[in-house]
């Protein structure tokens, strides 16, 4: 399998090669960005097309990476919160039972719940 994978991603490397060399010309070529807003016009100086390609896909990846991570940071402490509210009932649990936590040994307090219809 890893063989087919590093075959395939040899493939696809060789093709973005070729492309690459016979669109070198258009790549190279220098473009210029204009905005006009509200009357003003804004211009940017030349900037070769493989260079507007690239800083796209990076705008893209960064702001995807930045959304993901937000959404990754949220979660966590949503999770932790969950964690210490579980520790705390955990603990309300022990200190409320103290003799069925000791008749099991001092661990604690578990139950098996079994599925509906299993």
């Amino acid at each position: 399998m890893r063989a087919l994978k590093a075959l395939i991603w040899g493939v696809v490397m060789l093709l973005l090669v070729v492309f690459l060399f016979q669109n070198r010309e258009v790549l190279l070529h220098e473009m210029d960005l204009r905005l006009v807003l509200f009357g003003f016009t804004f211009r940017s100086m030349p900037i070769p097309l493989y260079a507007l390609i690239l800083g796209s896909l990076f705008l893209g990846v960064l702001a995807t990476v930045l959304y993901c991570g937000l959404g990754n940071l949220r979660m966590r402490q949503a999770l932790r919160s969950v964690q210490r509210e579980n520790e705390n009932l955990q603990e309300e649990l022990r200190s409320l039972s103290p003799a069925a936590t000791e008749s099991k040994g001092g661990g604690p307090v578990t139950r098996s719940w079994r599925e509906p219809g299993k």
